[in-house]
Parts: structure tokens; C-alpha cells; sequence
């Protein structure tokens, strides 16, 4: 698993409408030891929640991309997906439907790479997909400036806990 900077914030830890394991996620509190009044830390969340674990696509088996694309920074748009598979909700059972998705992008959809920066499994586990600052292919129009987080399961007839998926992503903004 990877460490990431305090861009991670965008994420929470271990979101309330997550189920599974409740020891995954980052539990260190302020990793990256920053002073109170860092200007680069939001004051209210600084001591509330650090940055997740990301498993890193390398960890997870994912291919190398054919070619990298970078997006414009700032990003305007955080896109939420799903990605109308089966659901997971550990490790073990989420890592080969993340190489699925990256194949059937790859293969089938002719992309460079899976079409999302990060995944998301049932129990709250994030993987990393193009990752941070690269553009994914997952909404046409929006890639080079929004980043993609896609939830592993079908949520067309199961819905997700909208609000509380909103509340964790507004309170790191």
C-alpha cells in the first residue's frame, strides 16, 4: 500500500456509509506531521482524519498505461461512478474485478489505460486506477479537468447513500 500527499484530503478515511472491515483505512491520525495553521491543511480537519491507504496499481496487478495523459490543475469536477460489476467488499475478491474493468477498458474499449483514477470497493479500499494528476477516460468533455472515482458494484437498482457520500466529499473541500 502507498502513502499519498495532502491532496488525499479530497477522499475520506473511511467514508460513514462504507461497510466491511473497520480497521481498513489510514488510522495515523496526522501523517505527514503537520504544524496546527498549516496552510496547505484544512485547521478543521487536520487532526480528523488523515490520508486514506491507496492500494497502488502496481500492488494491485494493473498493466502498465499504453500512453499517460495529464490533467489541467486545478481540476474543476470530482465524477462519481460505478462500475455496473459485481460488488466487493475485501481485498481479495475486489483486486480481480479491478484487472476486469482495466482489461475491458483496454481491450474492448481500446483506451491507454482503465478509465478511472481511483476505484472504490465495498469495504471502503481505494485503488488506484490512473491516479492522482493523470486524465482518466470516463466522461467525455470532462477528463483533462475533473478527476473519476468510480464505486465497484451496480448501483442502478441498489441505491448509494447519496448524502453522506456528498457530506464526505464537500467536508475535505
Amino acid at each position: 500500500k502507498t502513502s499519498c500527499n495532502d491532496t488525499c484530503f479530497l477522499i475520506s478515511v473511511k467514508p460513514p456509509w462504507a461497510g466491511g472491515n473497520p480497521s481498513h483505512g489510514n488510522v495515523h491520525g496526522n501523517p505527514h506531521r503537520n504544524p496546527p495553521g498549516n496552510p496547505h491543511v484544512n485547521p478543521q480537519i487536520e487532526n480528523v482524519a488523515s490520508c486514506p491507504e491507496i492500494l497502488s496499481k502496481r500492488s494491485w496487478g494493473g498493466r502498465d498505461p499504453i500512453k499517460v495523459f495529464y490533467t489541467i490543475l486545478p481540476i474543476e469536477y470530482v465524477i462519481v461512478h460505478h462500475t455496473v460489476s459485481n460488488p466487493c467488499n475485501m481485498e481479495r475478491k475486489c483486486i480481480p474485478l479491478v484487472k476486469n474493468i482495466q482489461d475491458y477498458h483496454m481491450n474492448e474499449l481500446k483506451l491507454d489505460d482503465i478509465g478511472y483514477n481511483f476505484l472504490i470497493g465495498g469495504d471502503g479500499s481505494i485503488y488506484e486506477g490512473v491516479g492522482w494528476h493523470r486524465r482518466g477516460s470516463h466522461t467525455y468533455g470532462y477528463n483533462s479537468r475533473s478527476i473519476g472515482i468510480a464505486f465497484i458494484g451496480n448501483y442502478e437498482s441498489k441505491a448509494l447513500d447519496l448524502e453522506n457520500i456528498v457530506k464526505t466529499f464537500t467536508s475535505f473541500a
